[in-house]
């Protein structure tokens, strides 16, 4: 293994991340979801029904990239897209009953793969936060 002391921080933090998706991914292959997908129905429970702009805007972001992943969940049943009045071109997309139950079963998830205690830390949290906050005042 290289020596992660030597690794820059944004190296460290985008590795962990993805490993930690990737794991996600495994698990959630049954379903036919990702975690990308499964991020969309948490933002929705907590939410409410978003337009795709903003549920982009939500997420961080490109509205196109999360186009196919809503077209995916839309098949599954998980969501469902409706046209916003007047203006028919905006889709509006809520959580559906079924996507409310995987998103009730993904929750057992992370106890399942025994992520490290780290990962549930309240500092690693509180510091992750503190990026994103950083960044959003950027734009």
């Amino acid at each position: 293994m290289s020596n992660l002391d030597q690794w820059l921080t944004a190296r460290l933090v985008i590795t962990a991340g993805r490993l930690v998706e990737n794991a996600y991914n495994e698990d959630l292959a049954a379903y036919g979801v990702t975690y990308a997908g499964l991020t969309i129905l948490s933002v929705l429970a907590i939410r409410g029904a978003l337009s795709q702009v903003q549920l982009a805007e939500e997420l961080k972001i490109q509205s196109q990239t999360l186009g196919k992943t809503v077209g995916i969940l839309t098949r599954k049943g998980f969501v469902a897209r409706s046209r916003r009045r007047p203006d028919k071109r905006s889709q509006i997309v809520t959580i559906t009953p079924t996507g409310q139950d995987l998103l009730k079963e993904s929750r057992s998830i992370e106890e399942k793969l025994k992520l490290p205690e780290a990962l549930r830390q309240t500092s690693l949290r509180e510091h992750a936060r503190t990026v994103i906050q950083t960044f959003e005042r950027r734009k």
